[in-house]
């Protein structure tokens, strides 16, 4: 049976670059290292690079929400 969705893995933590169970503020630090690599404005306009960027975001937005959220 898949895990939930919603939950944290450490596959997460491995996309910003973390291990799992890395301290929110080390999260947040590597969120915003993250965002800063992959933002699809970086990569020229209707290009395979910004395509493939908004998807790496997409990823890393949910990754860092979902860990976000077990911190509650």
């Amino acid at each position: 049976m898949p895990g939930n969705p919603d939950q944290a893995s450490s596959r997460d933590f491995v996309l910003l670059g973390l291990g799992p169970g890395a301290p929110p503020e080390q999260v947040k630090k590597a969120y915003k290292a993250f965002v800063k690599r992959w933002h699809p404005d970086r990569f020229p306009q209707g290009s395979h690079q910004q395509r493939v960027a908004e998807e790496r975001l997409k990823d890393g937005n949910a990754a860092y929400r979902r860990i976000r959220n077990s911190w509650a």
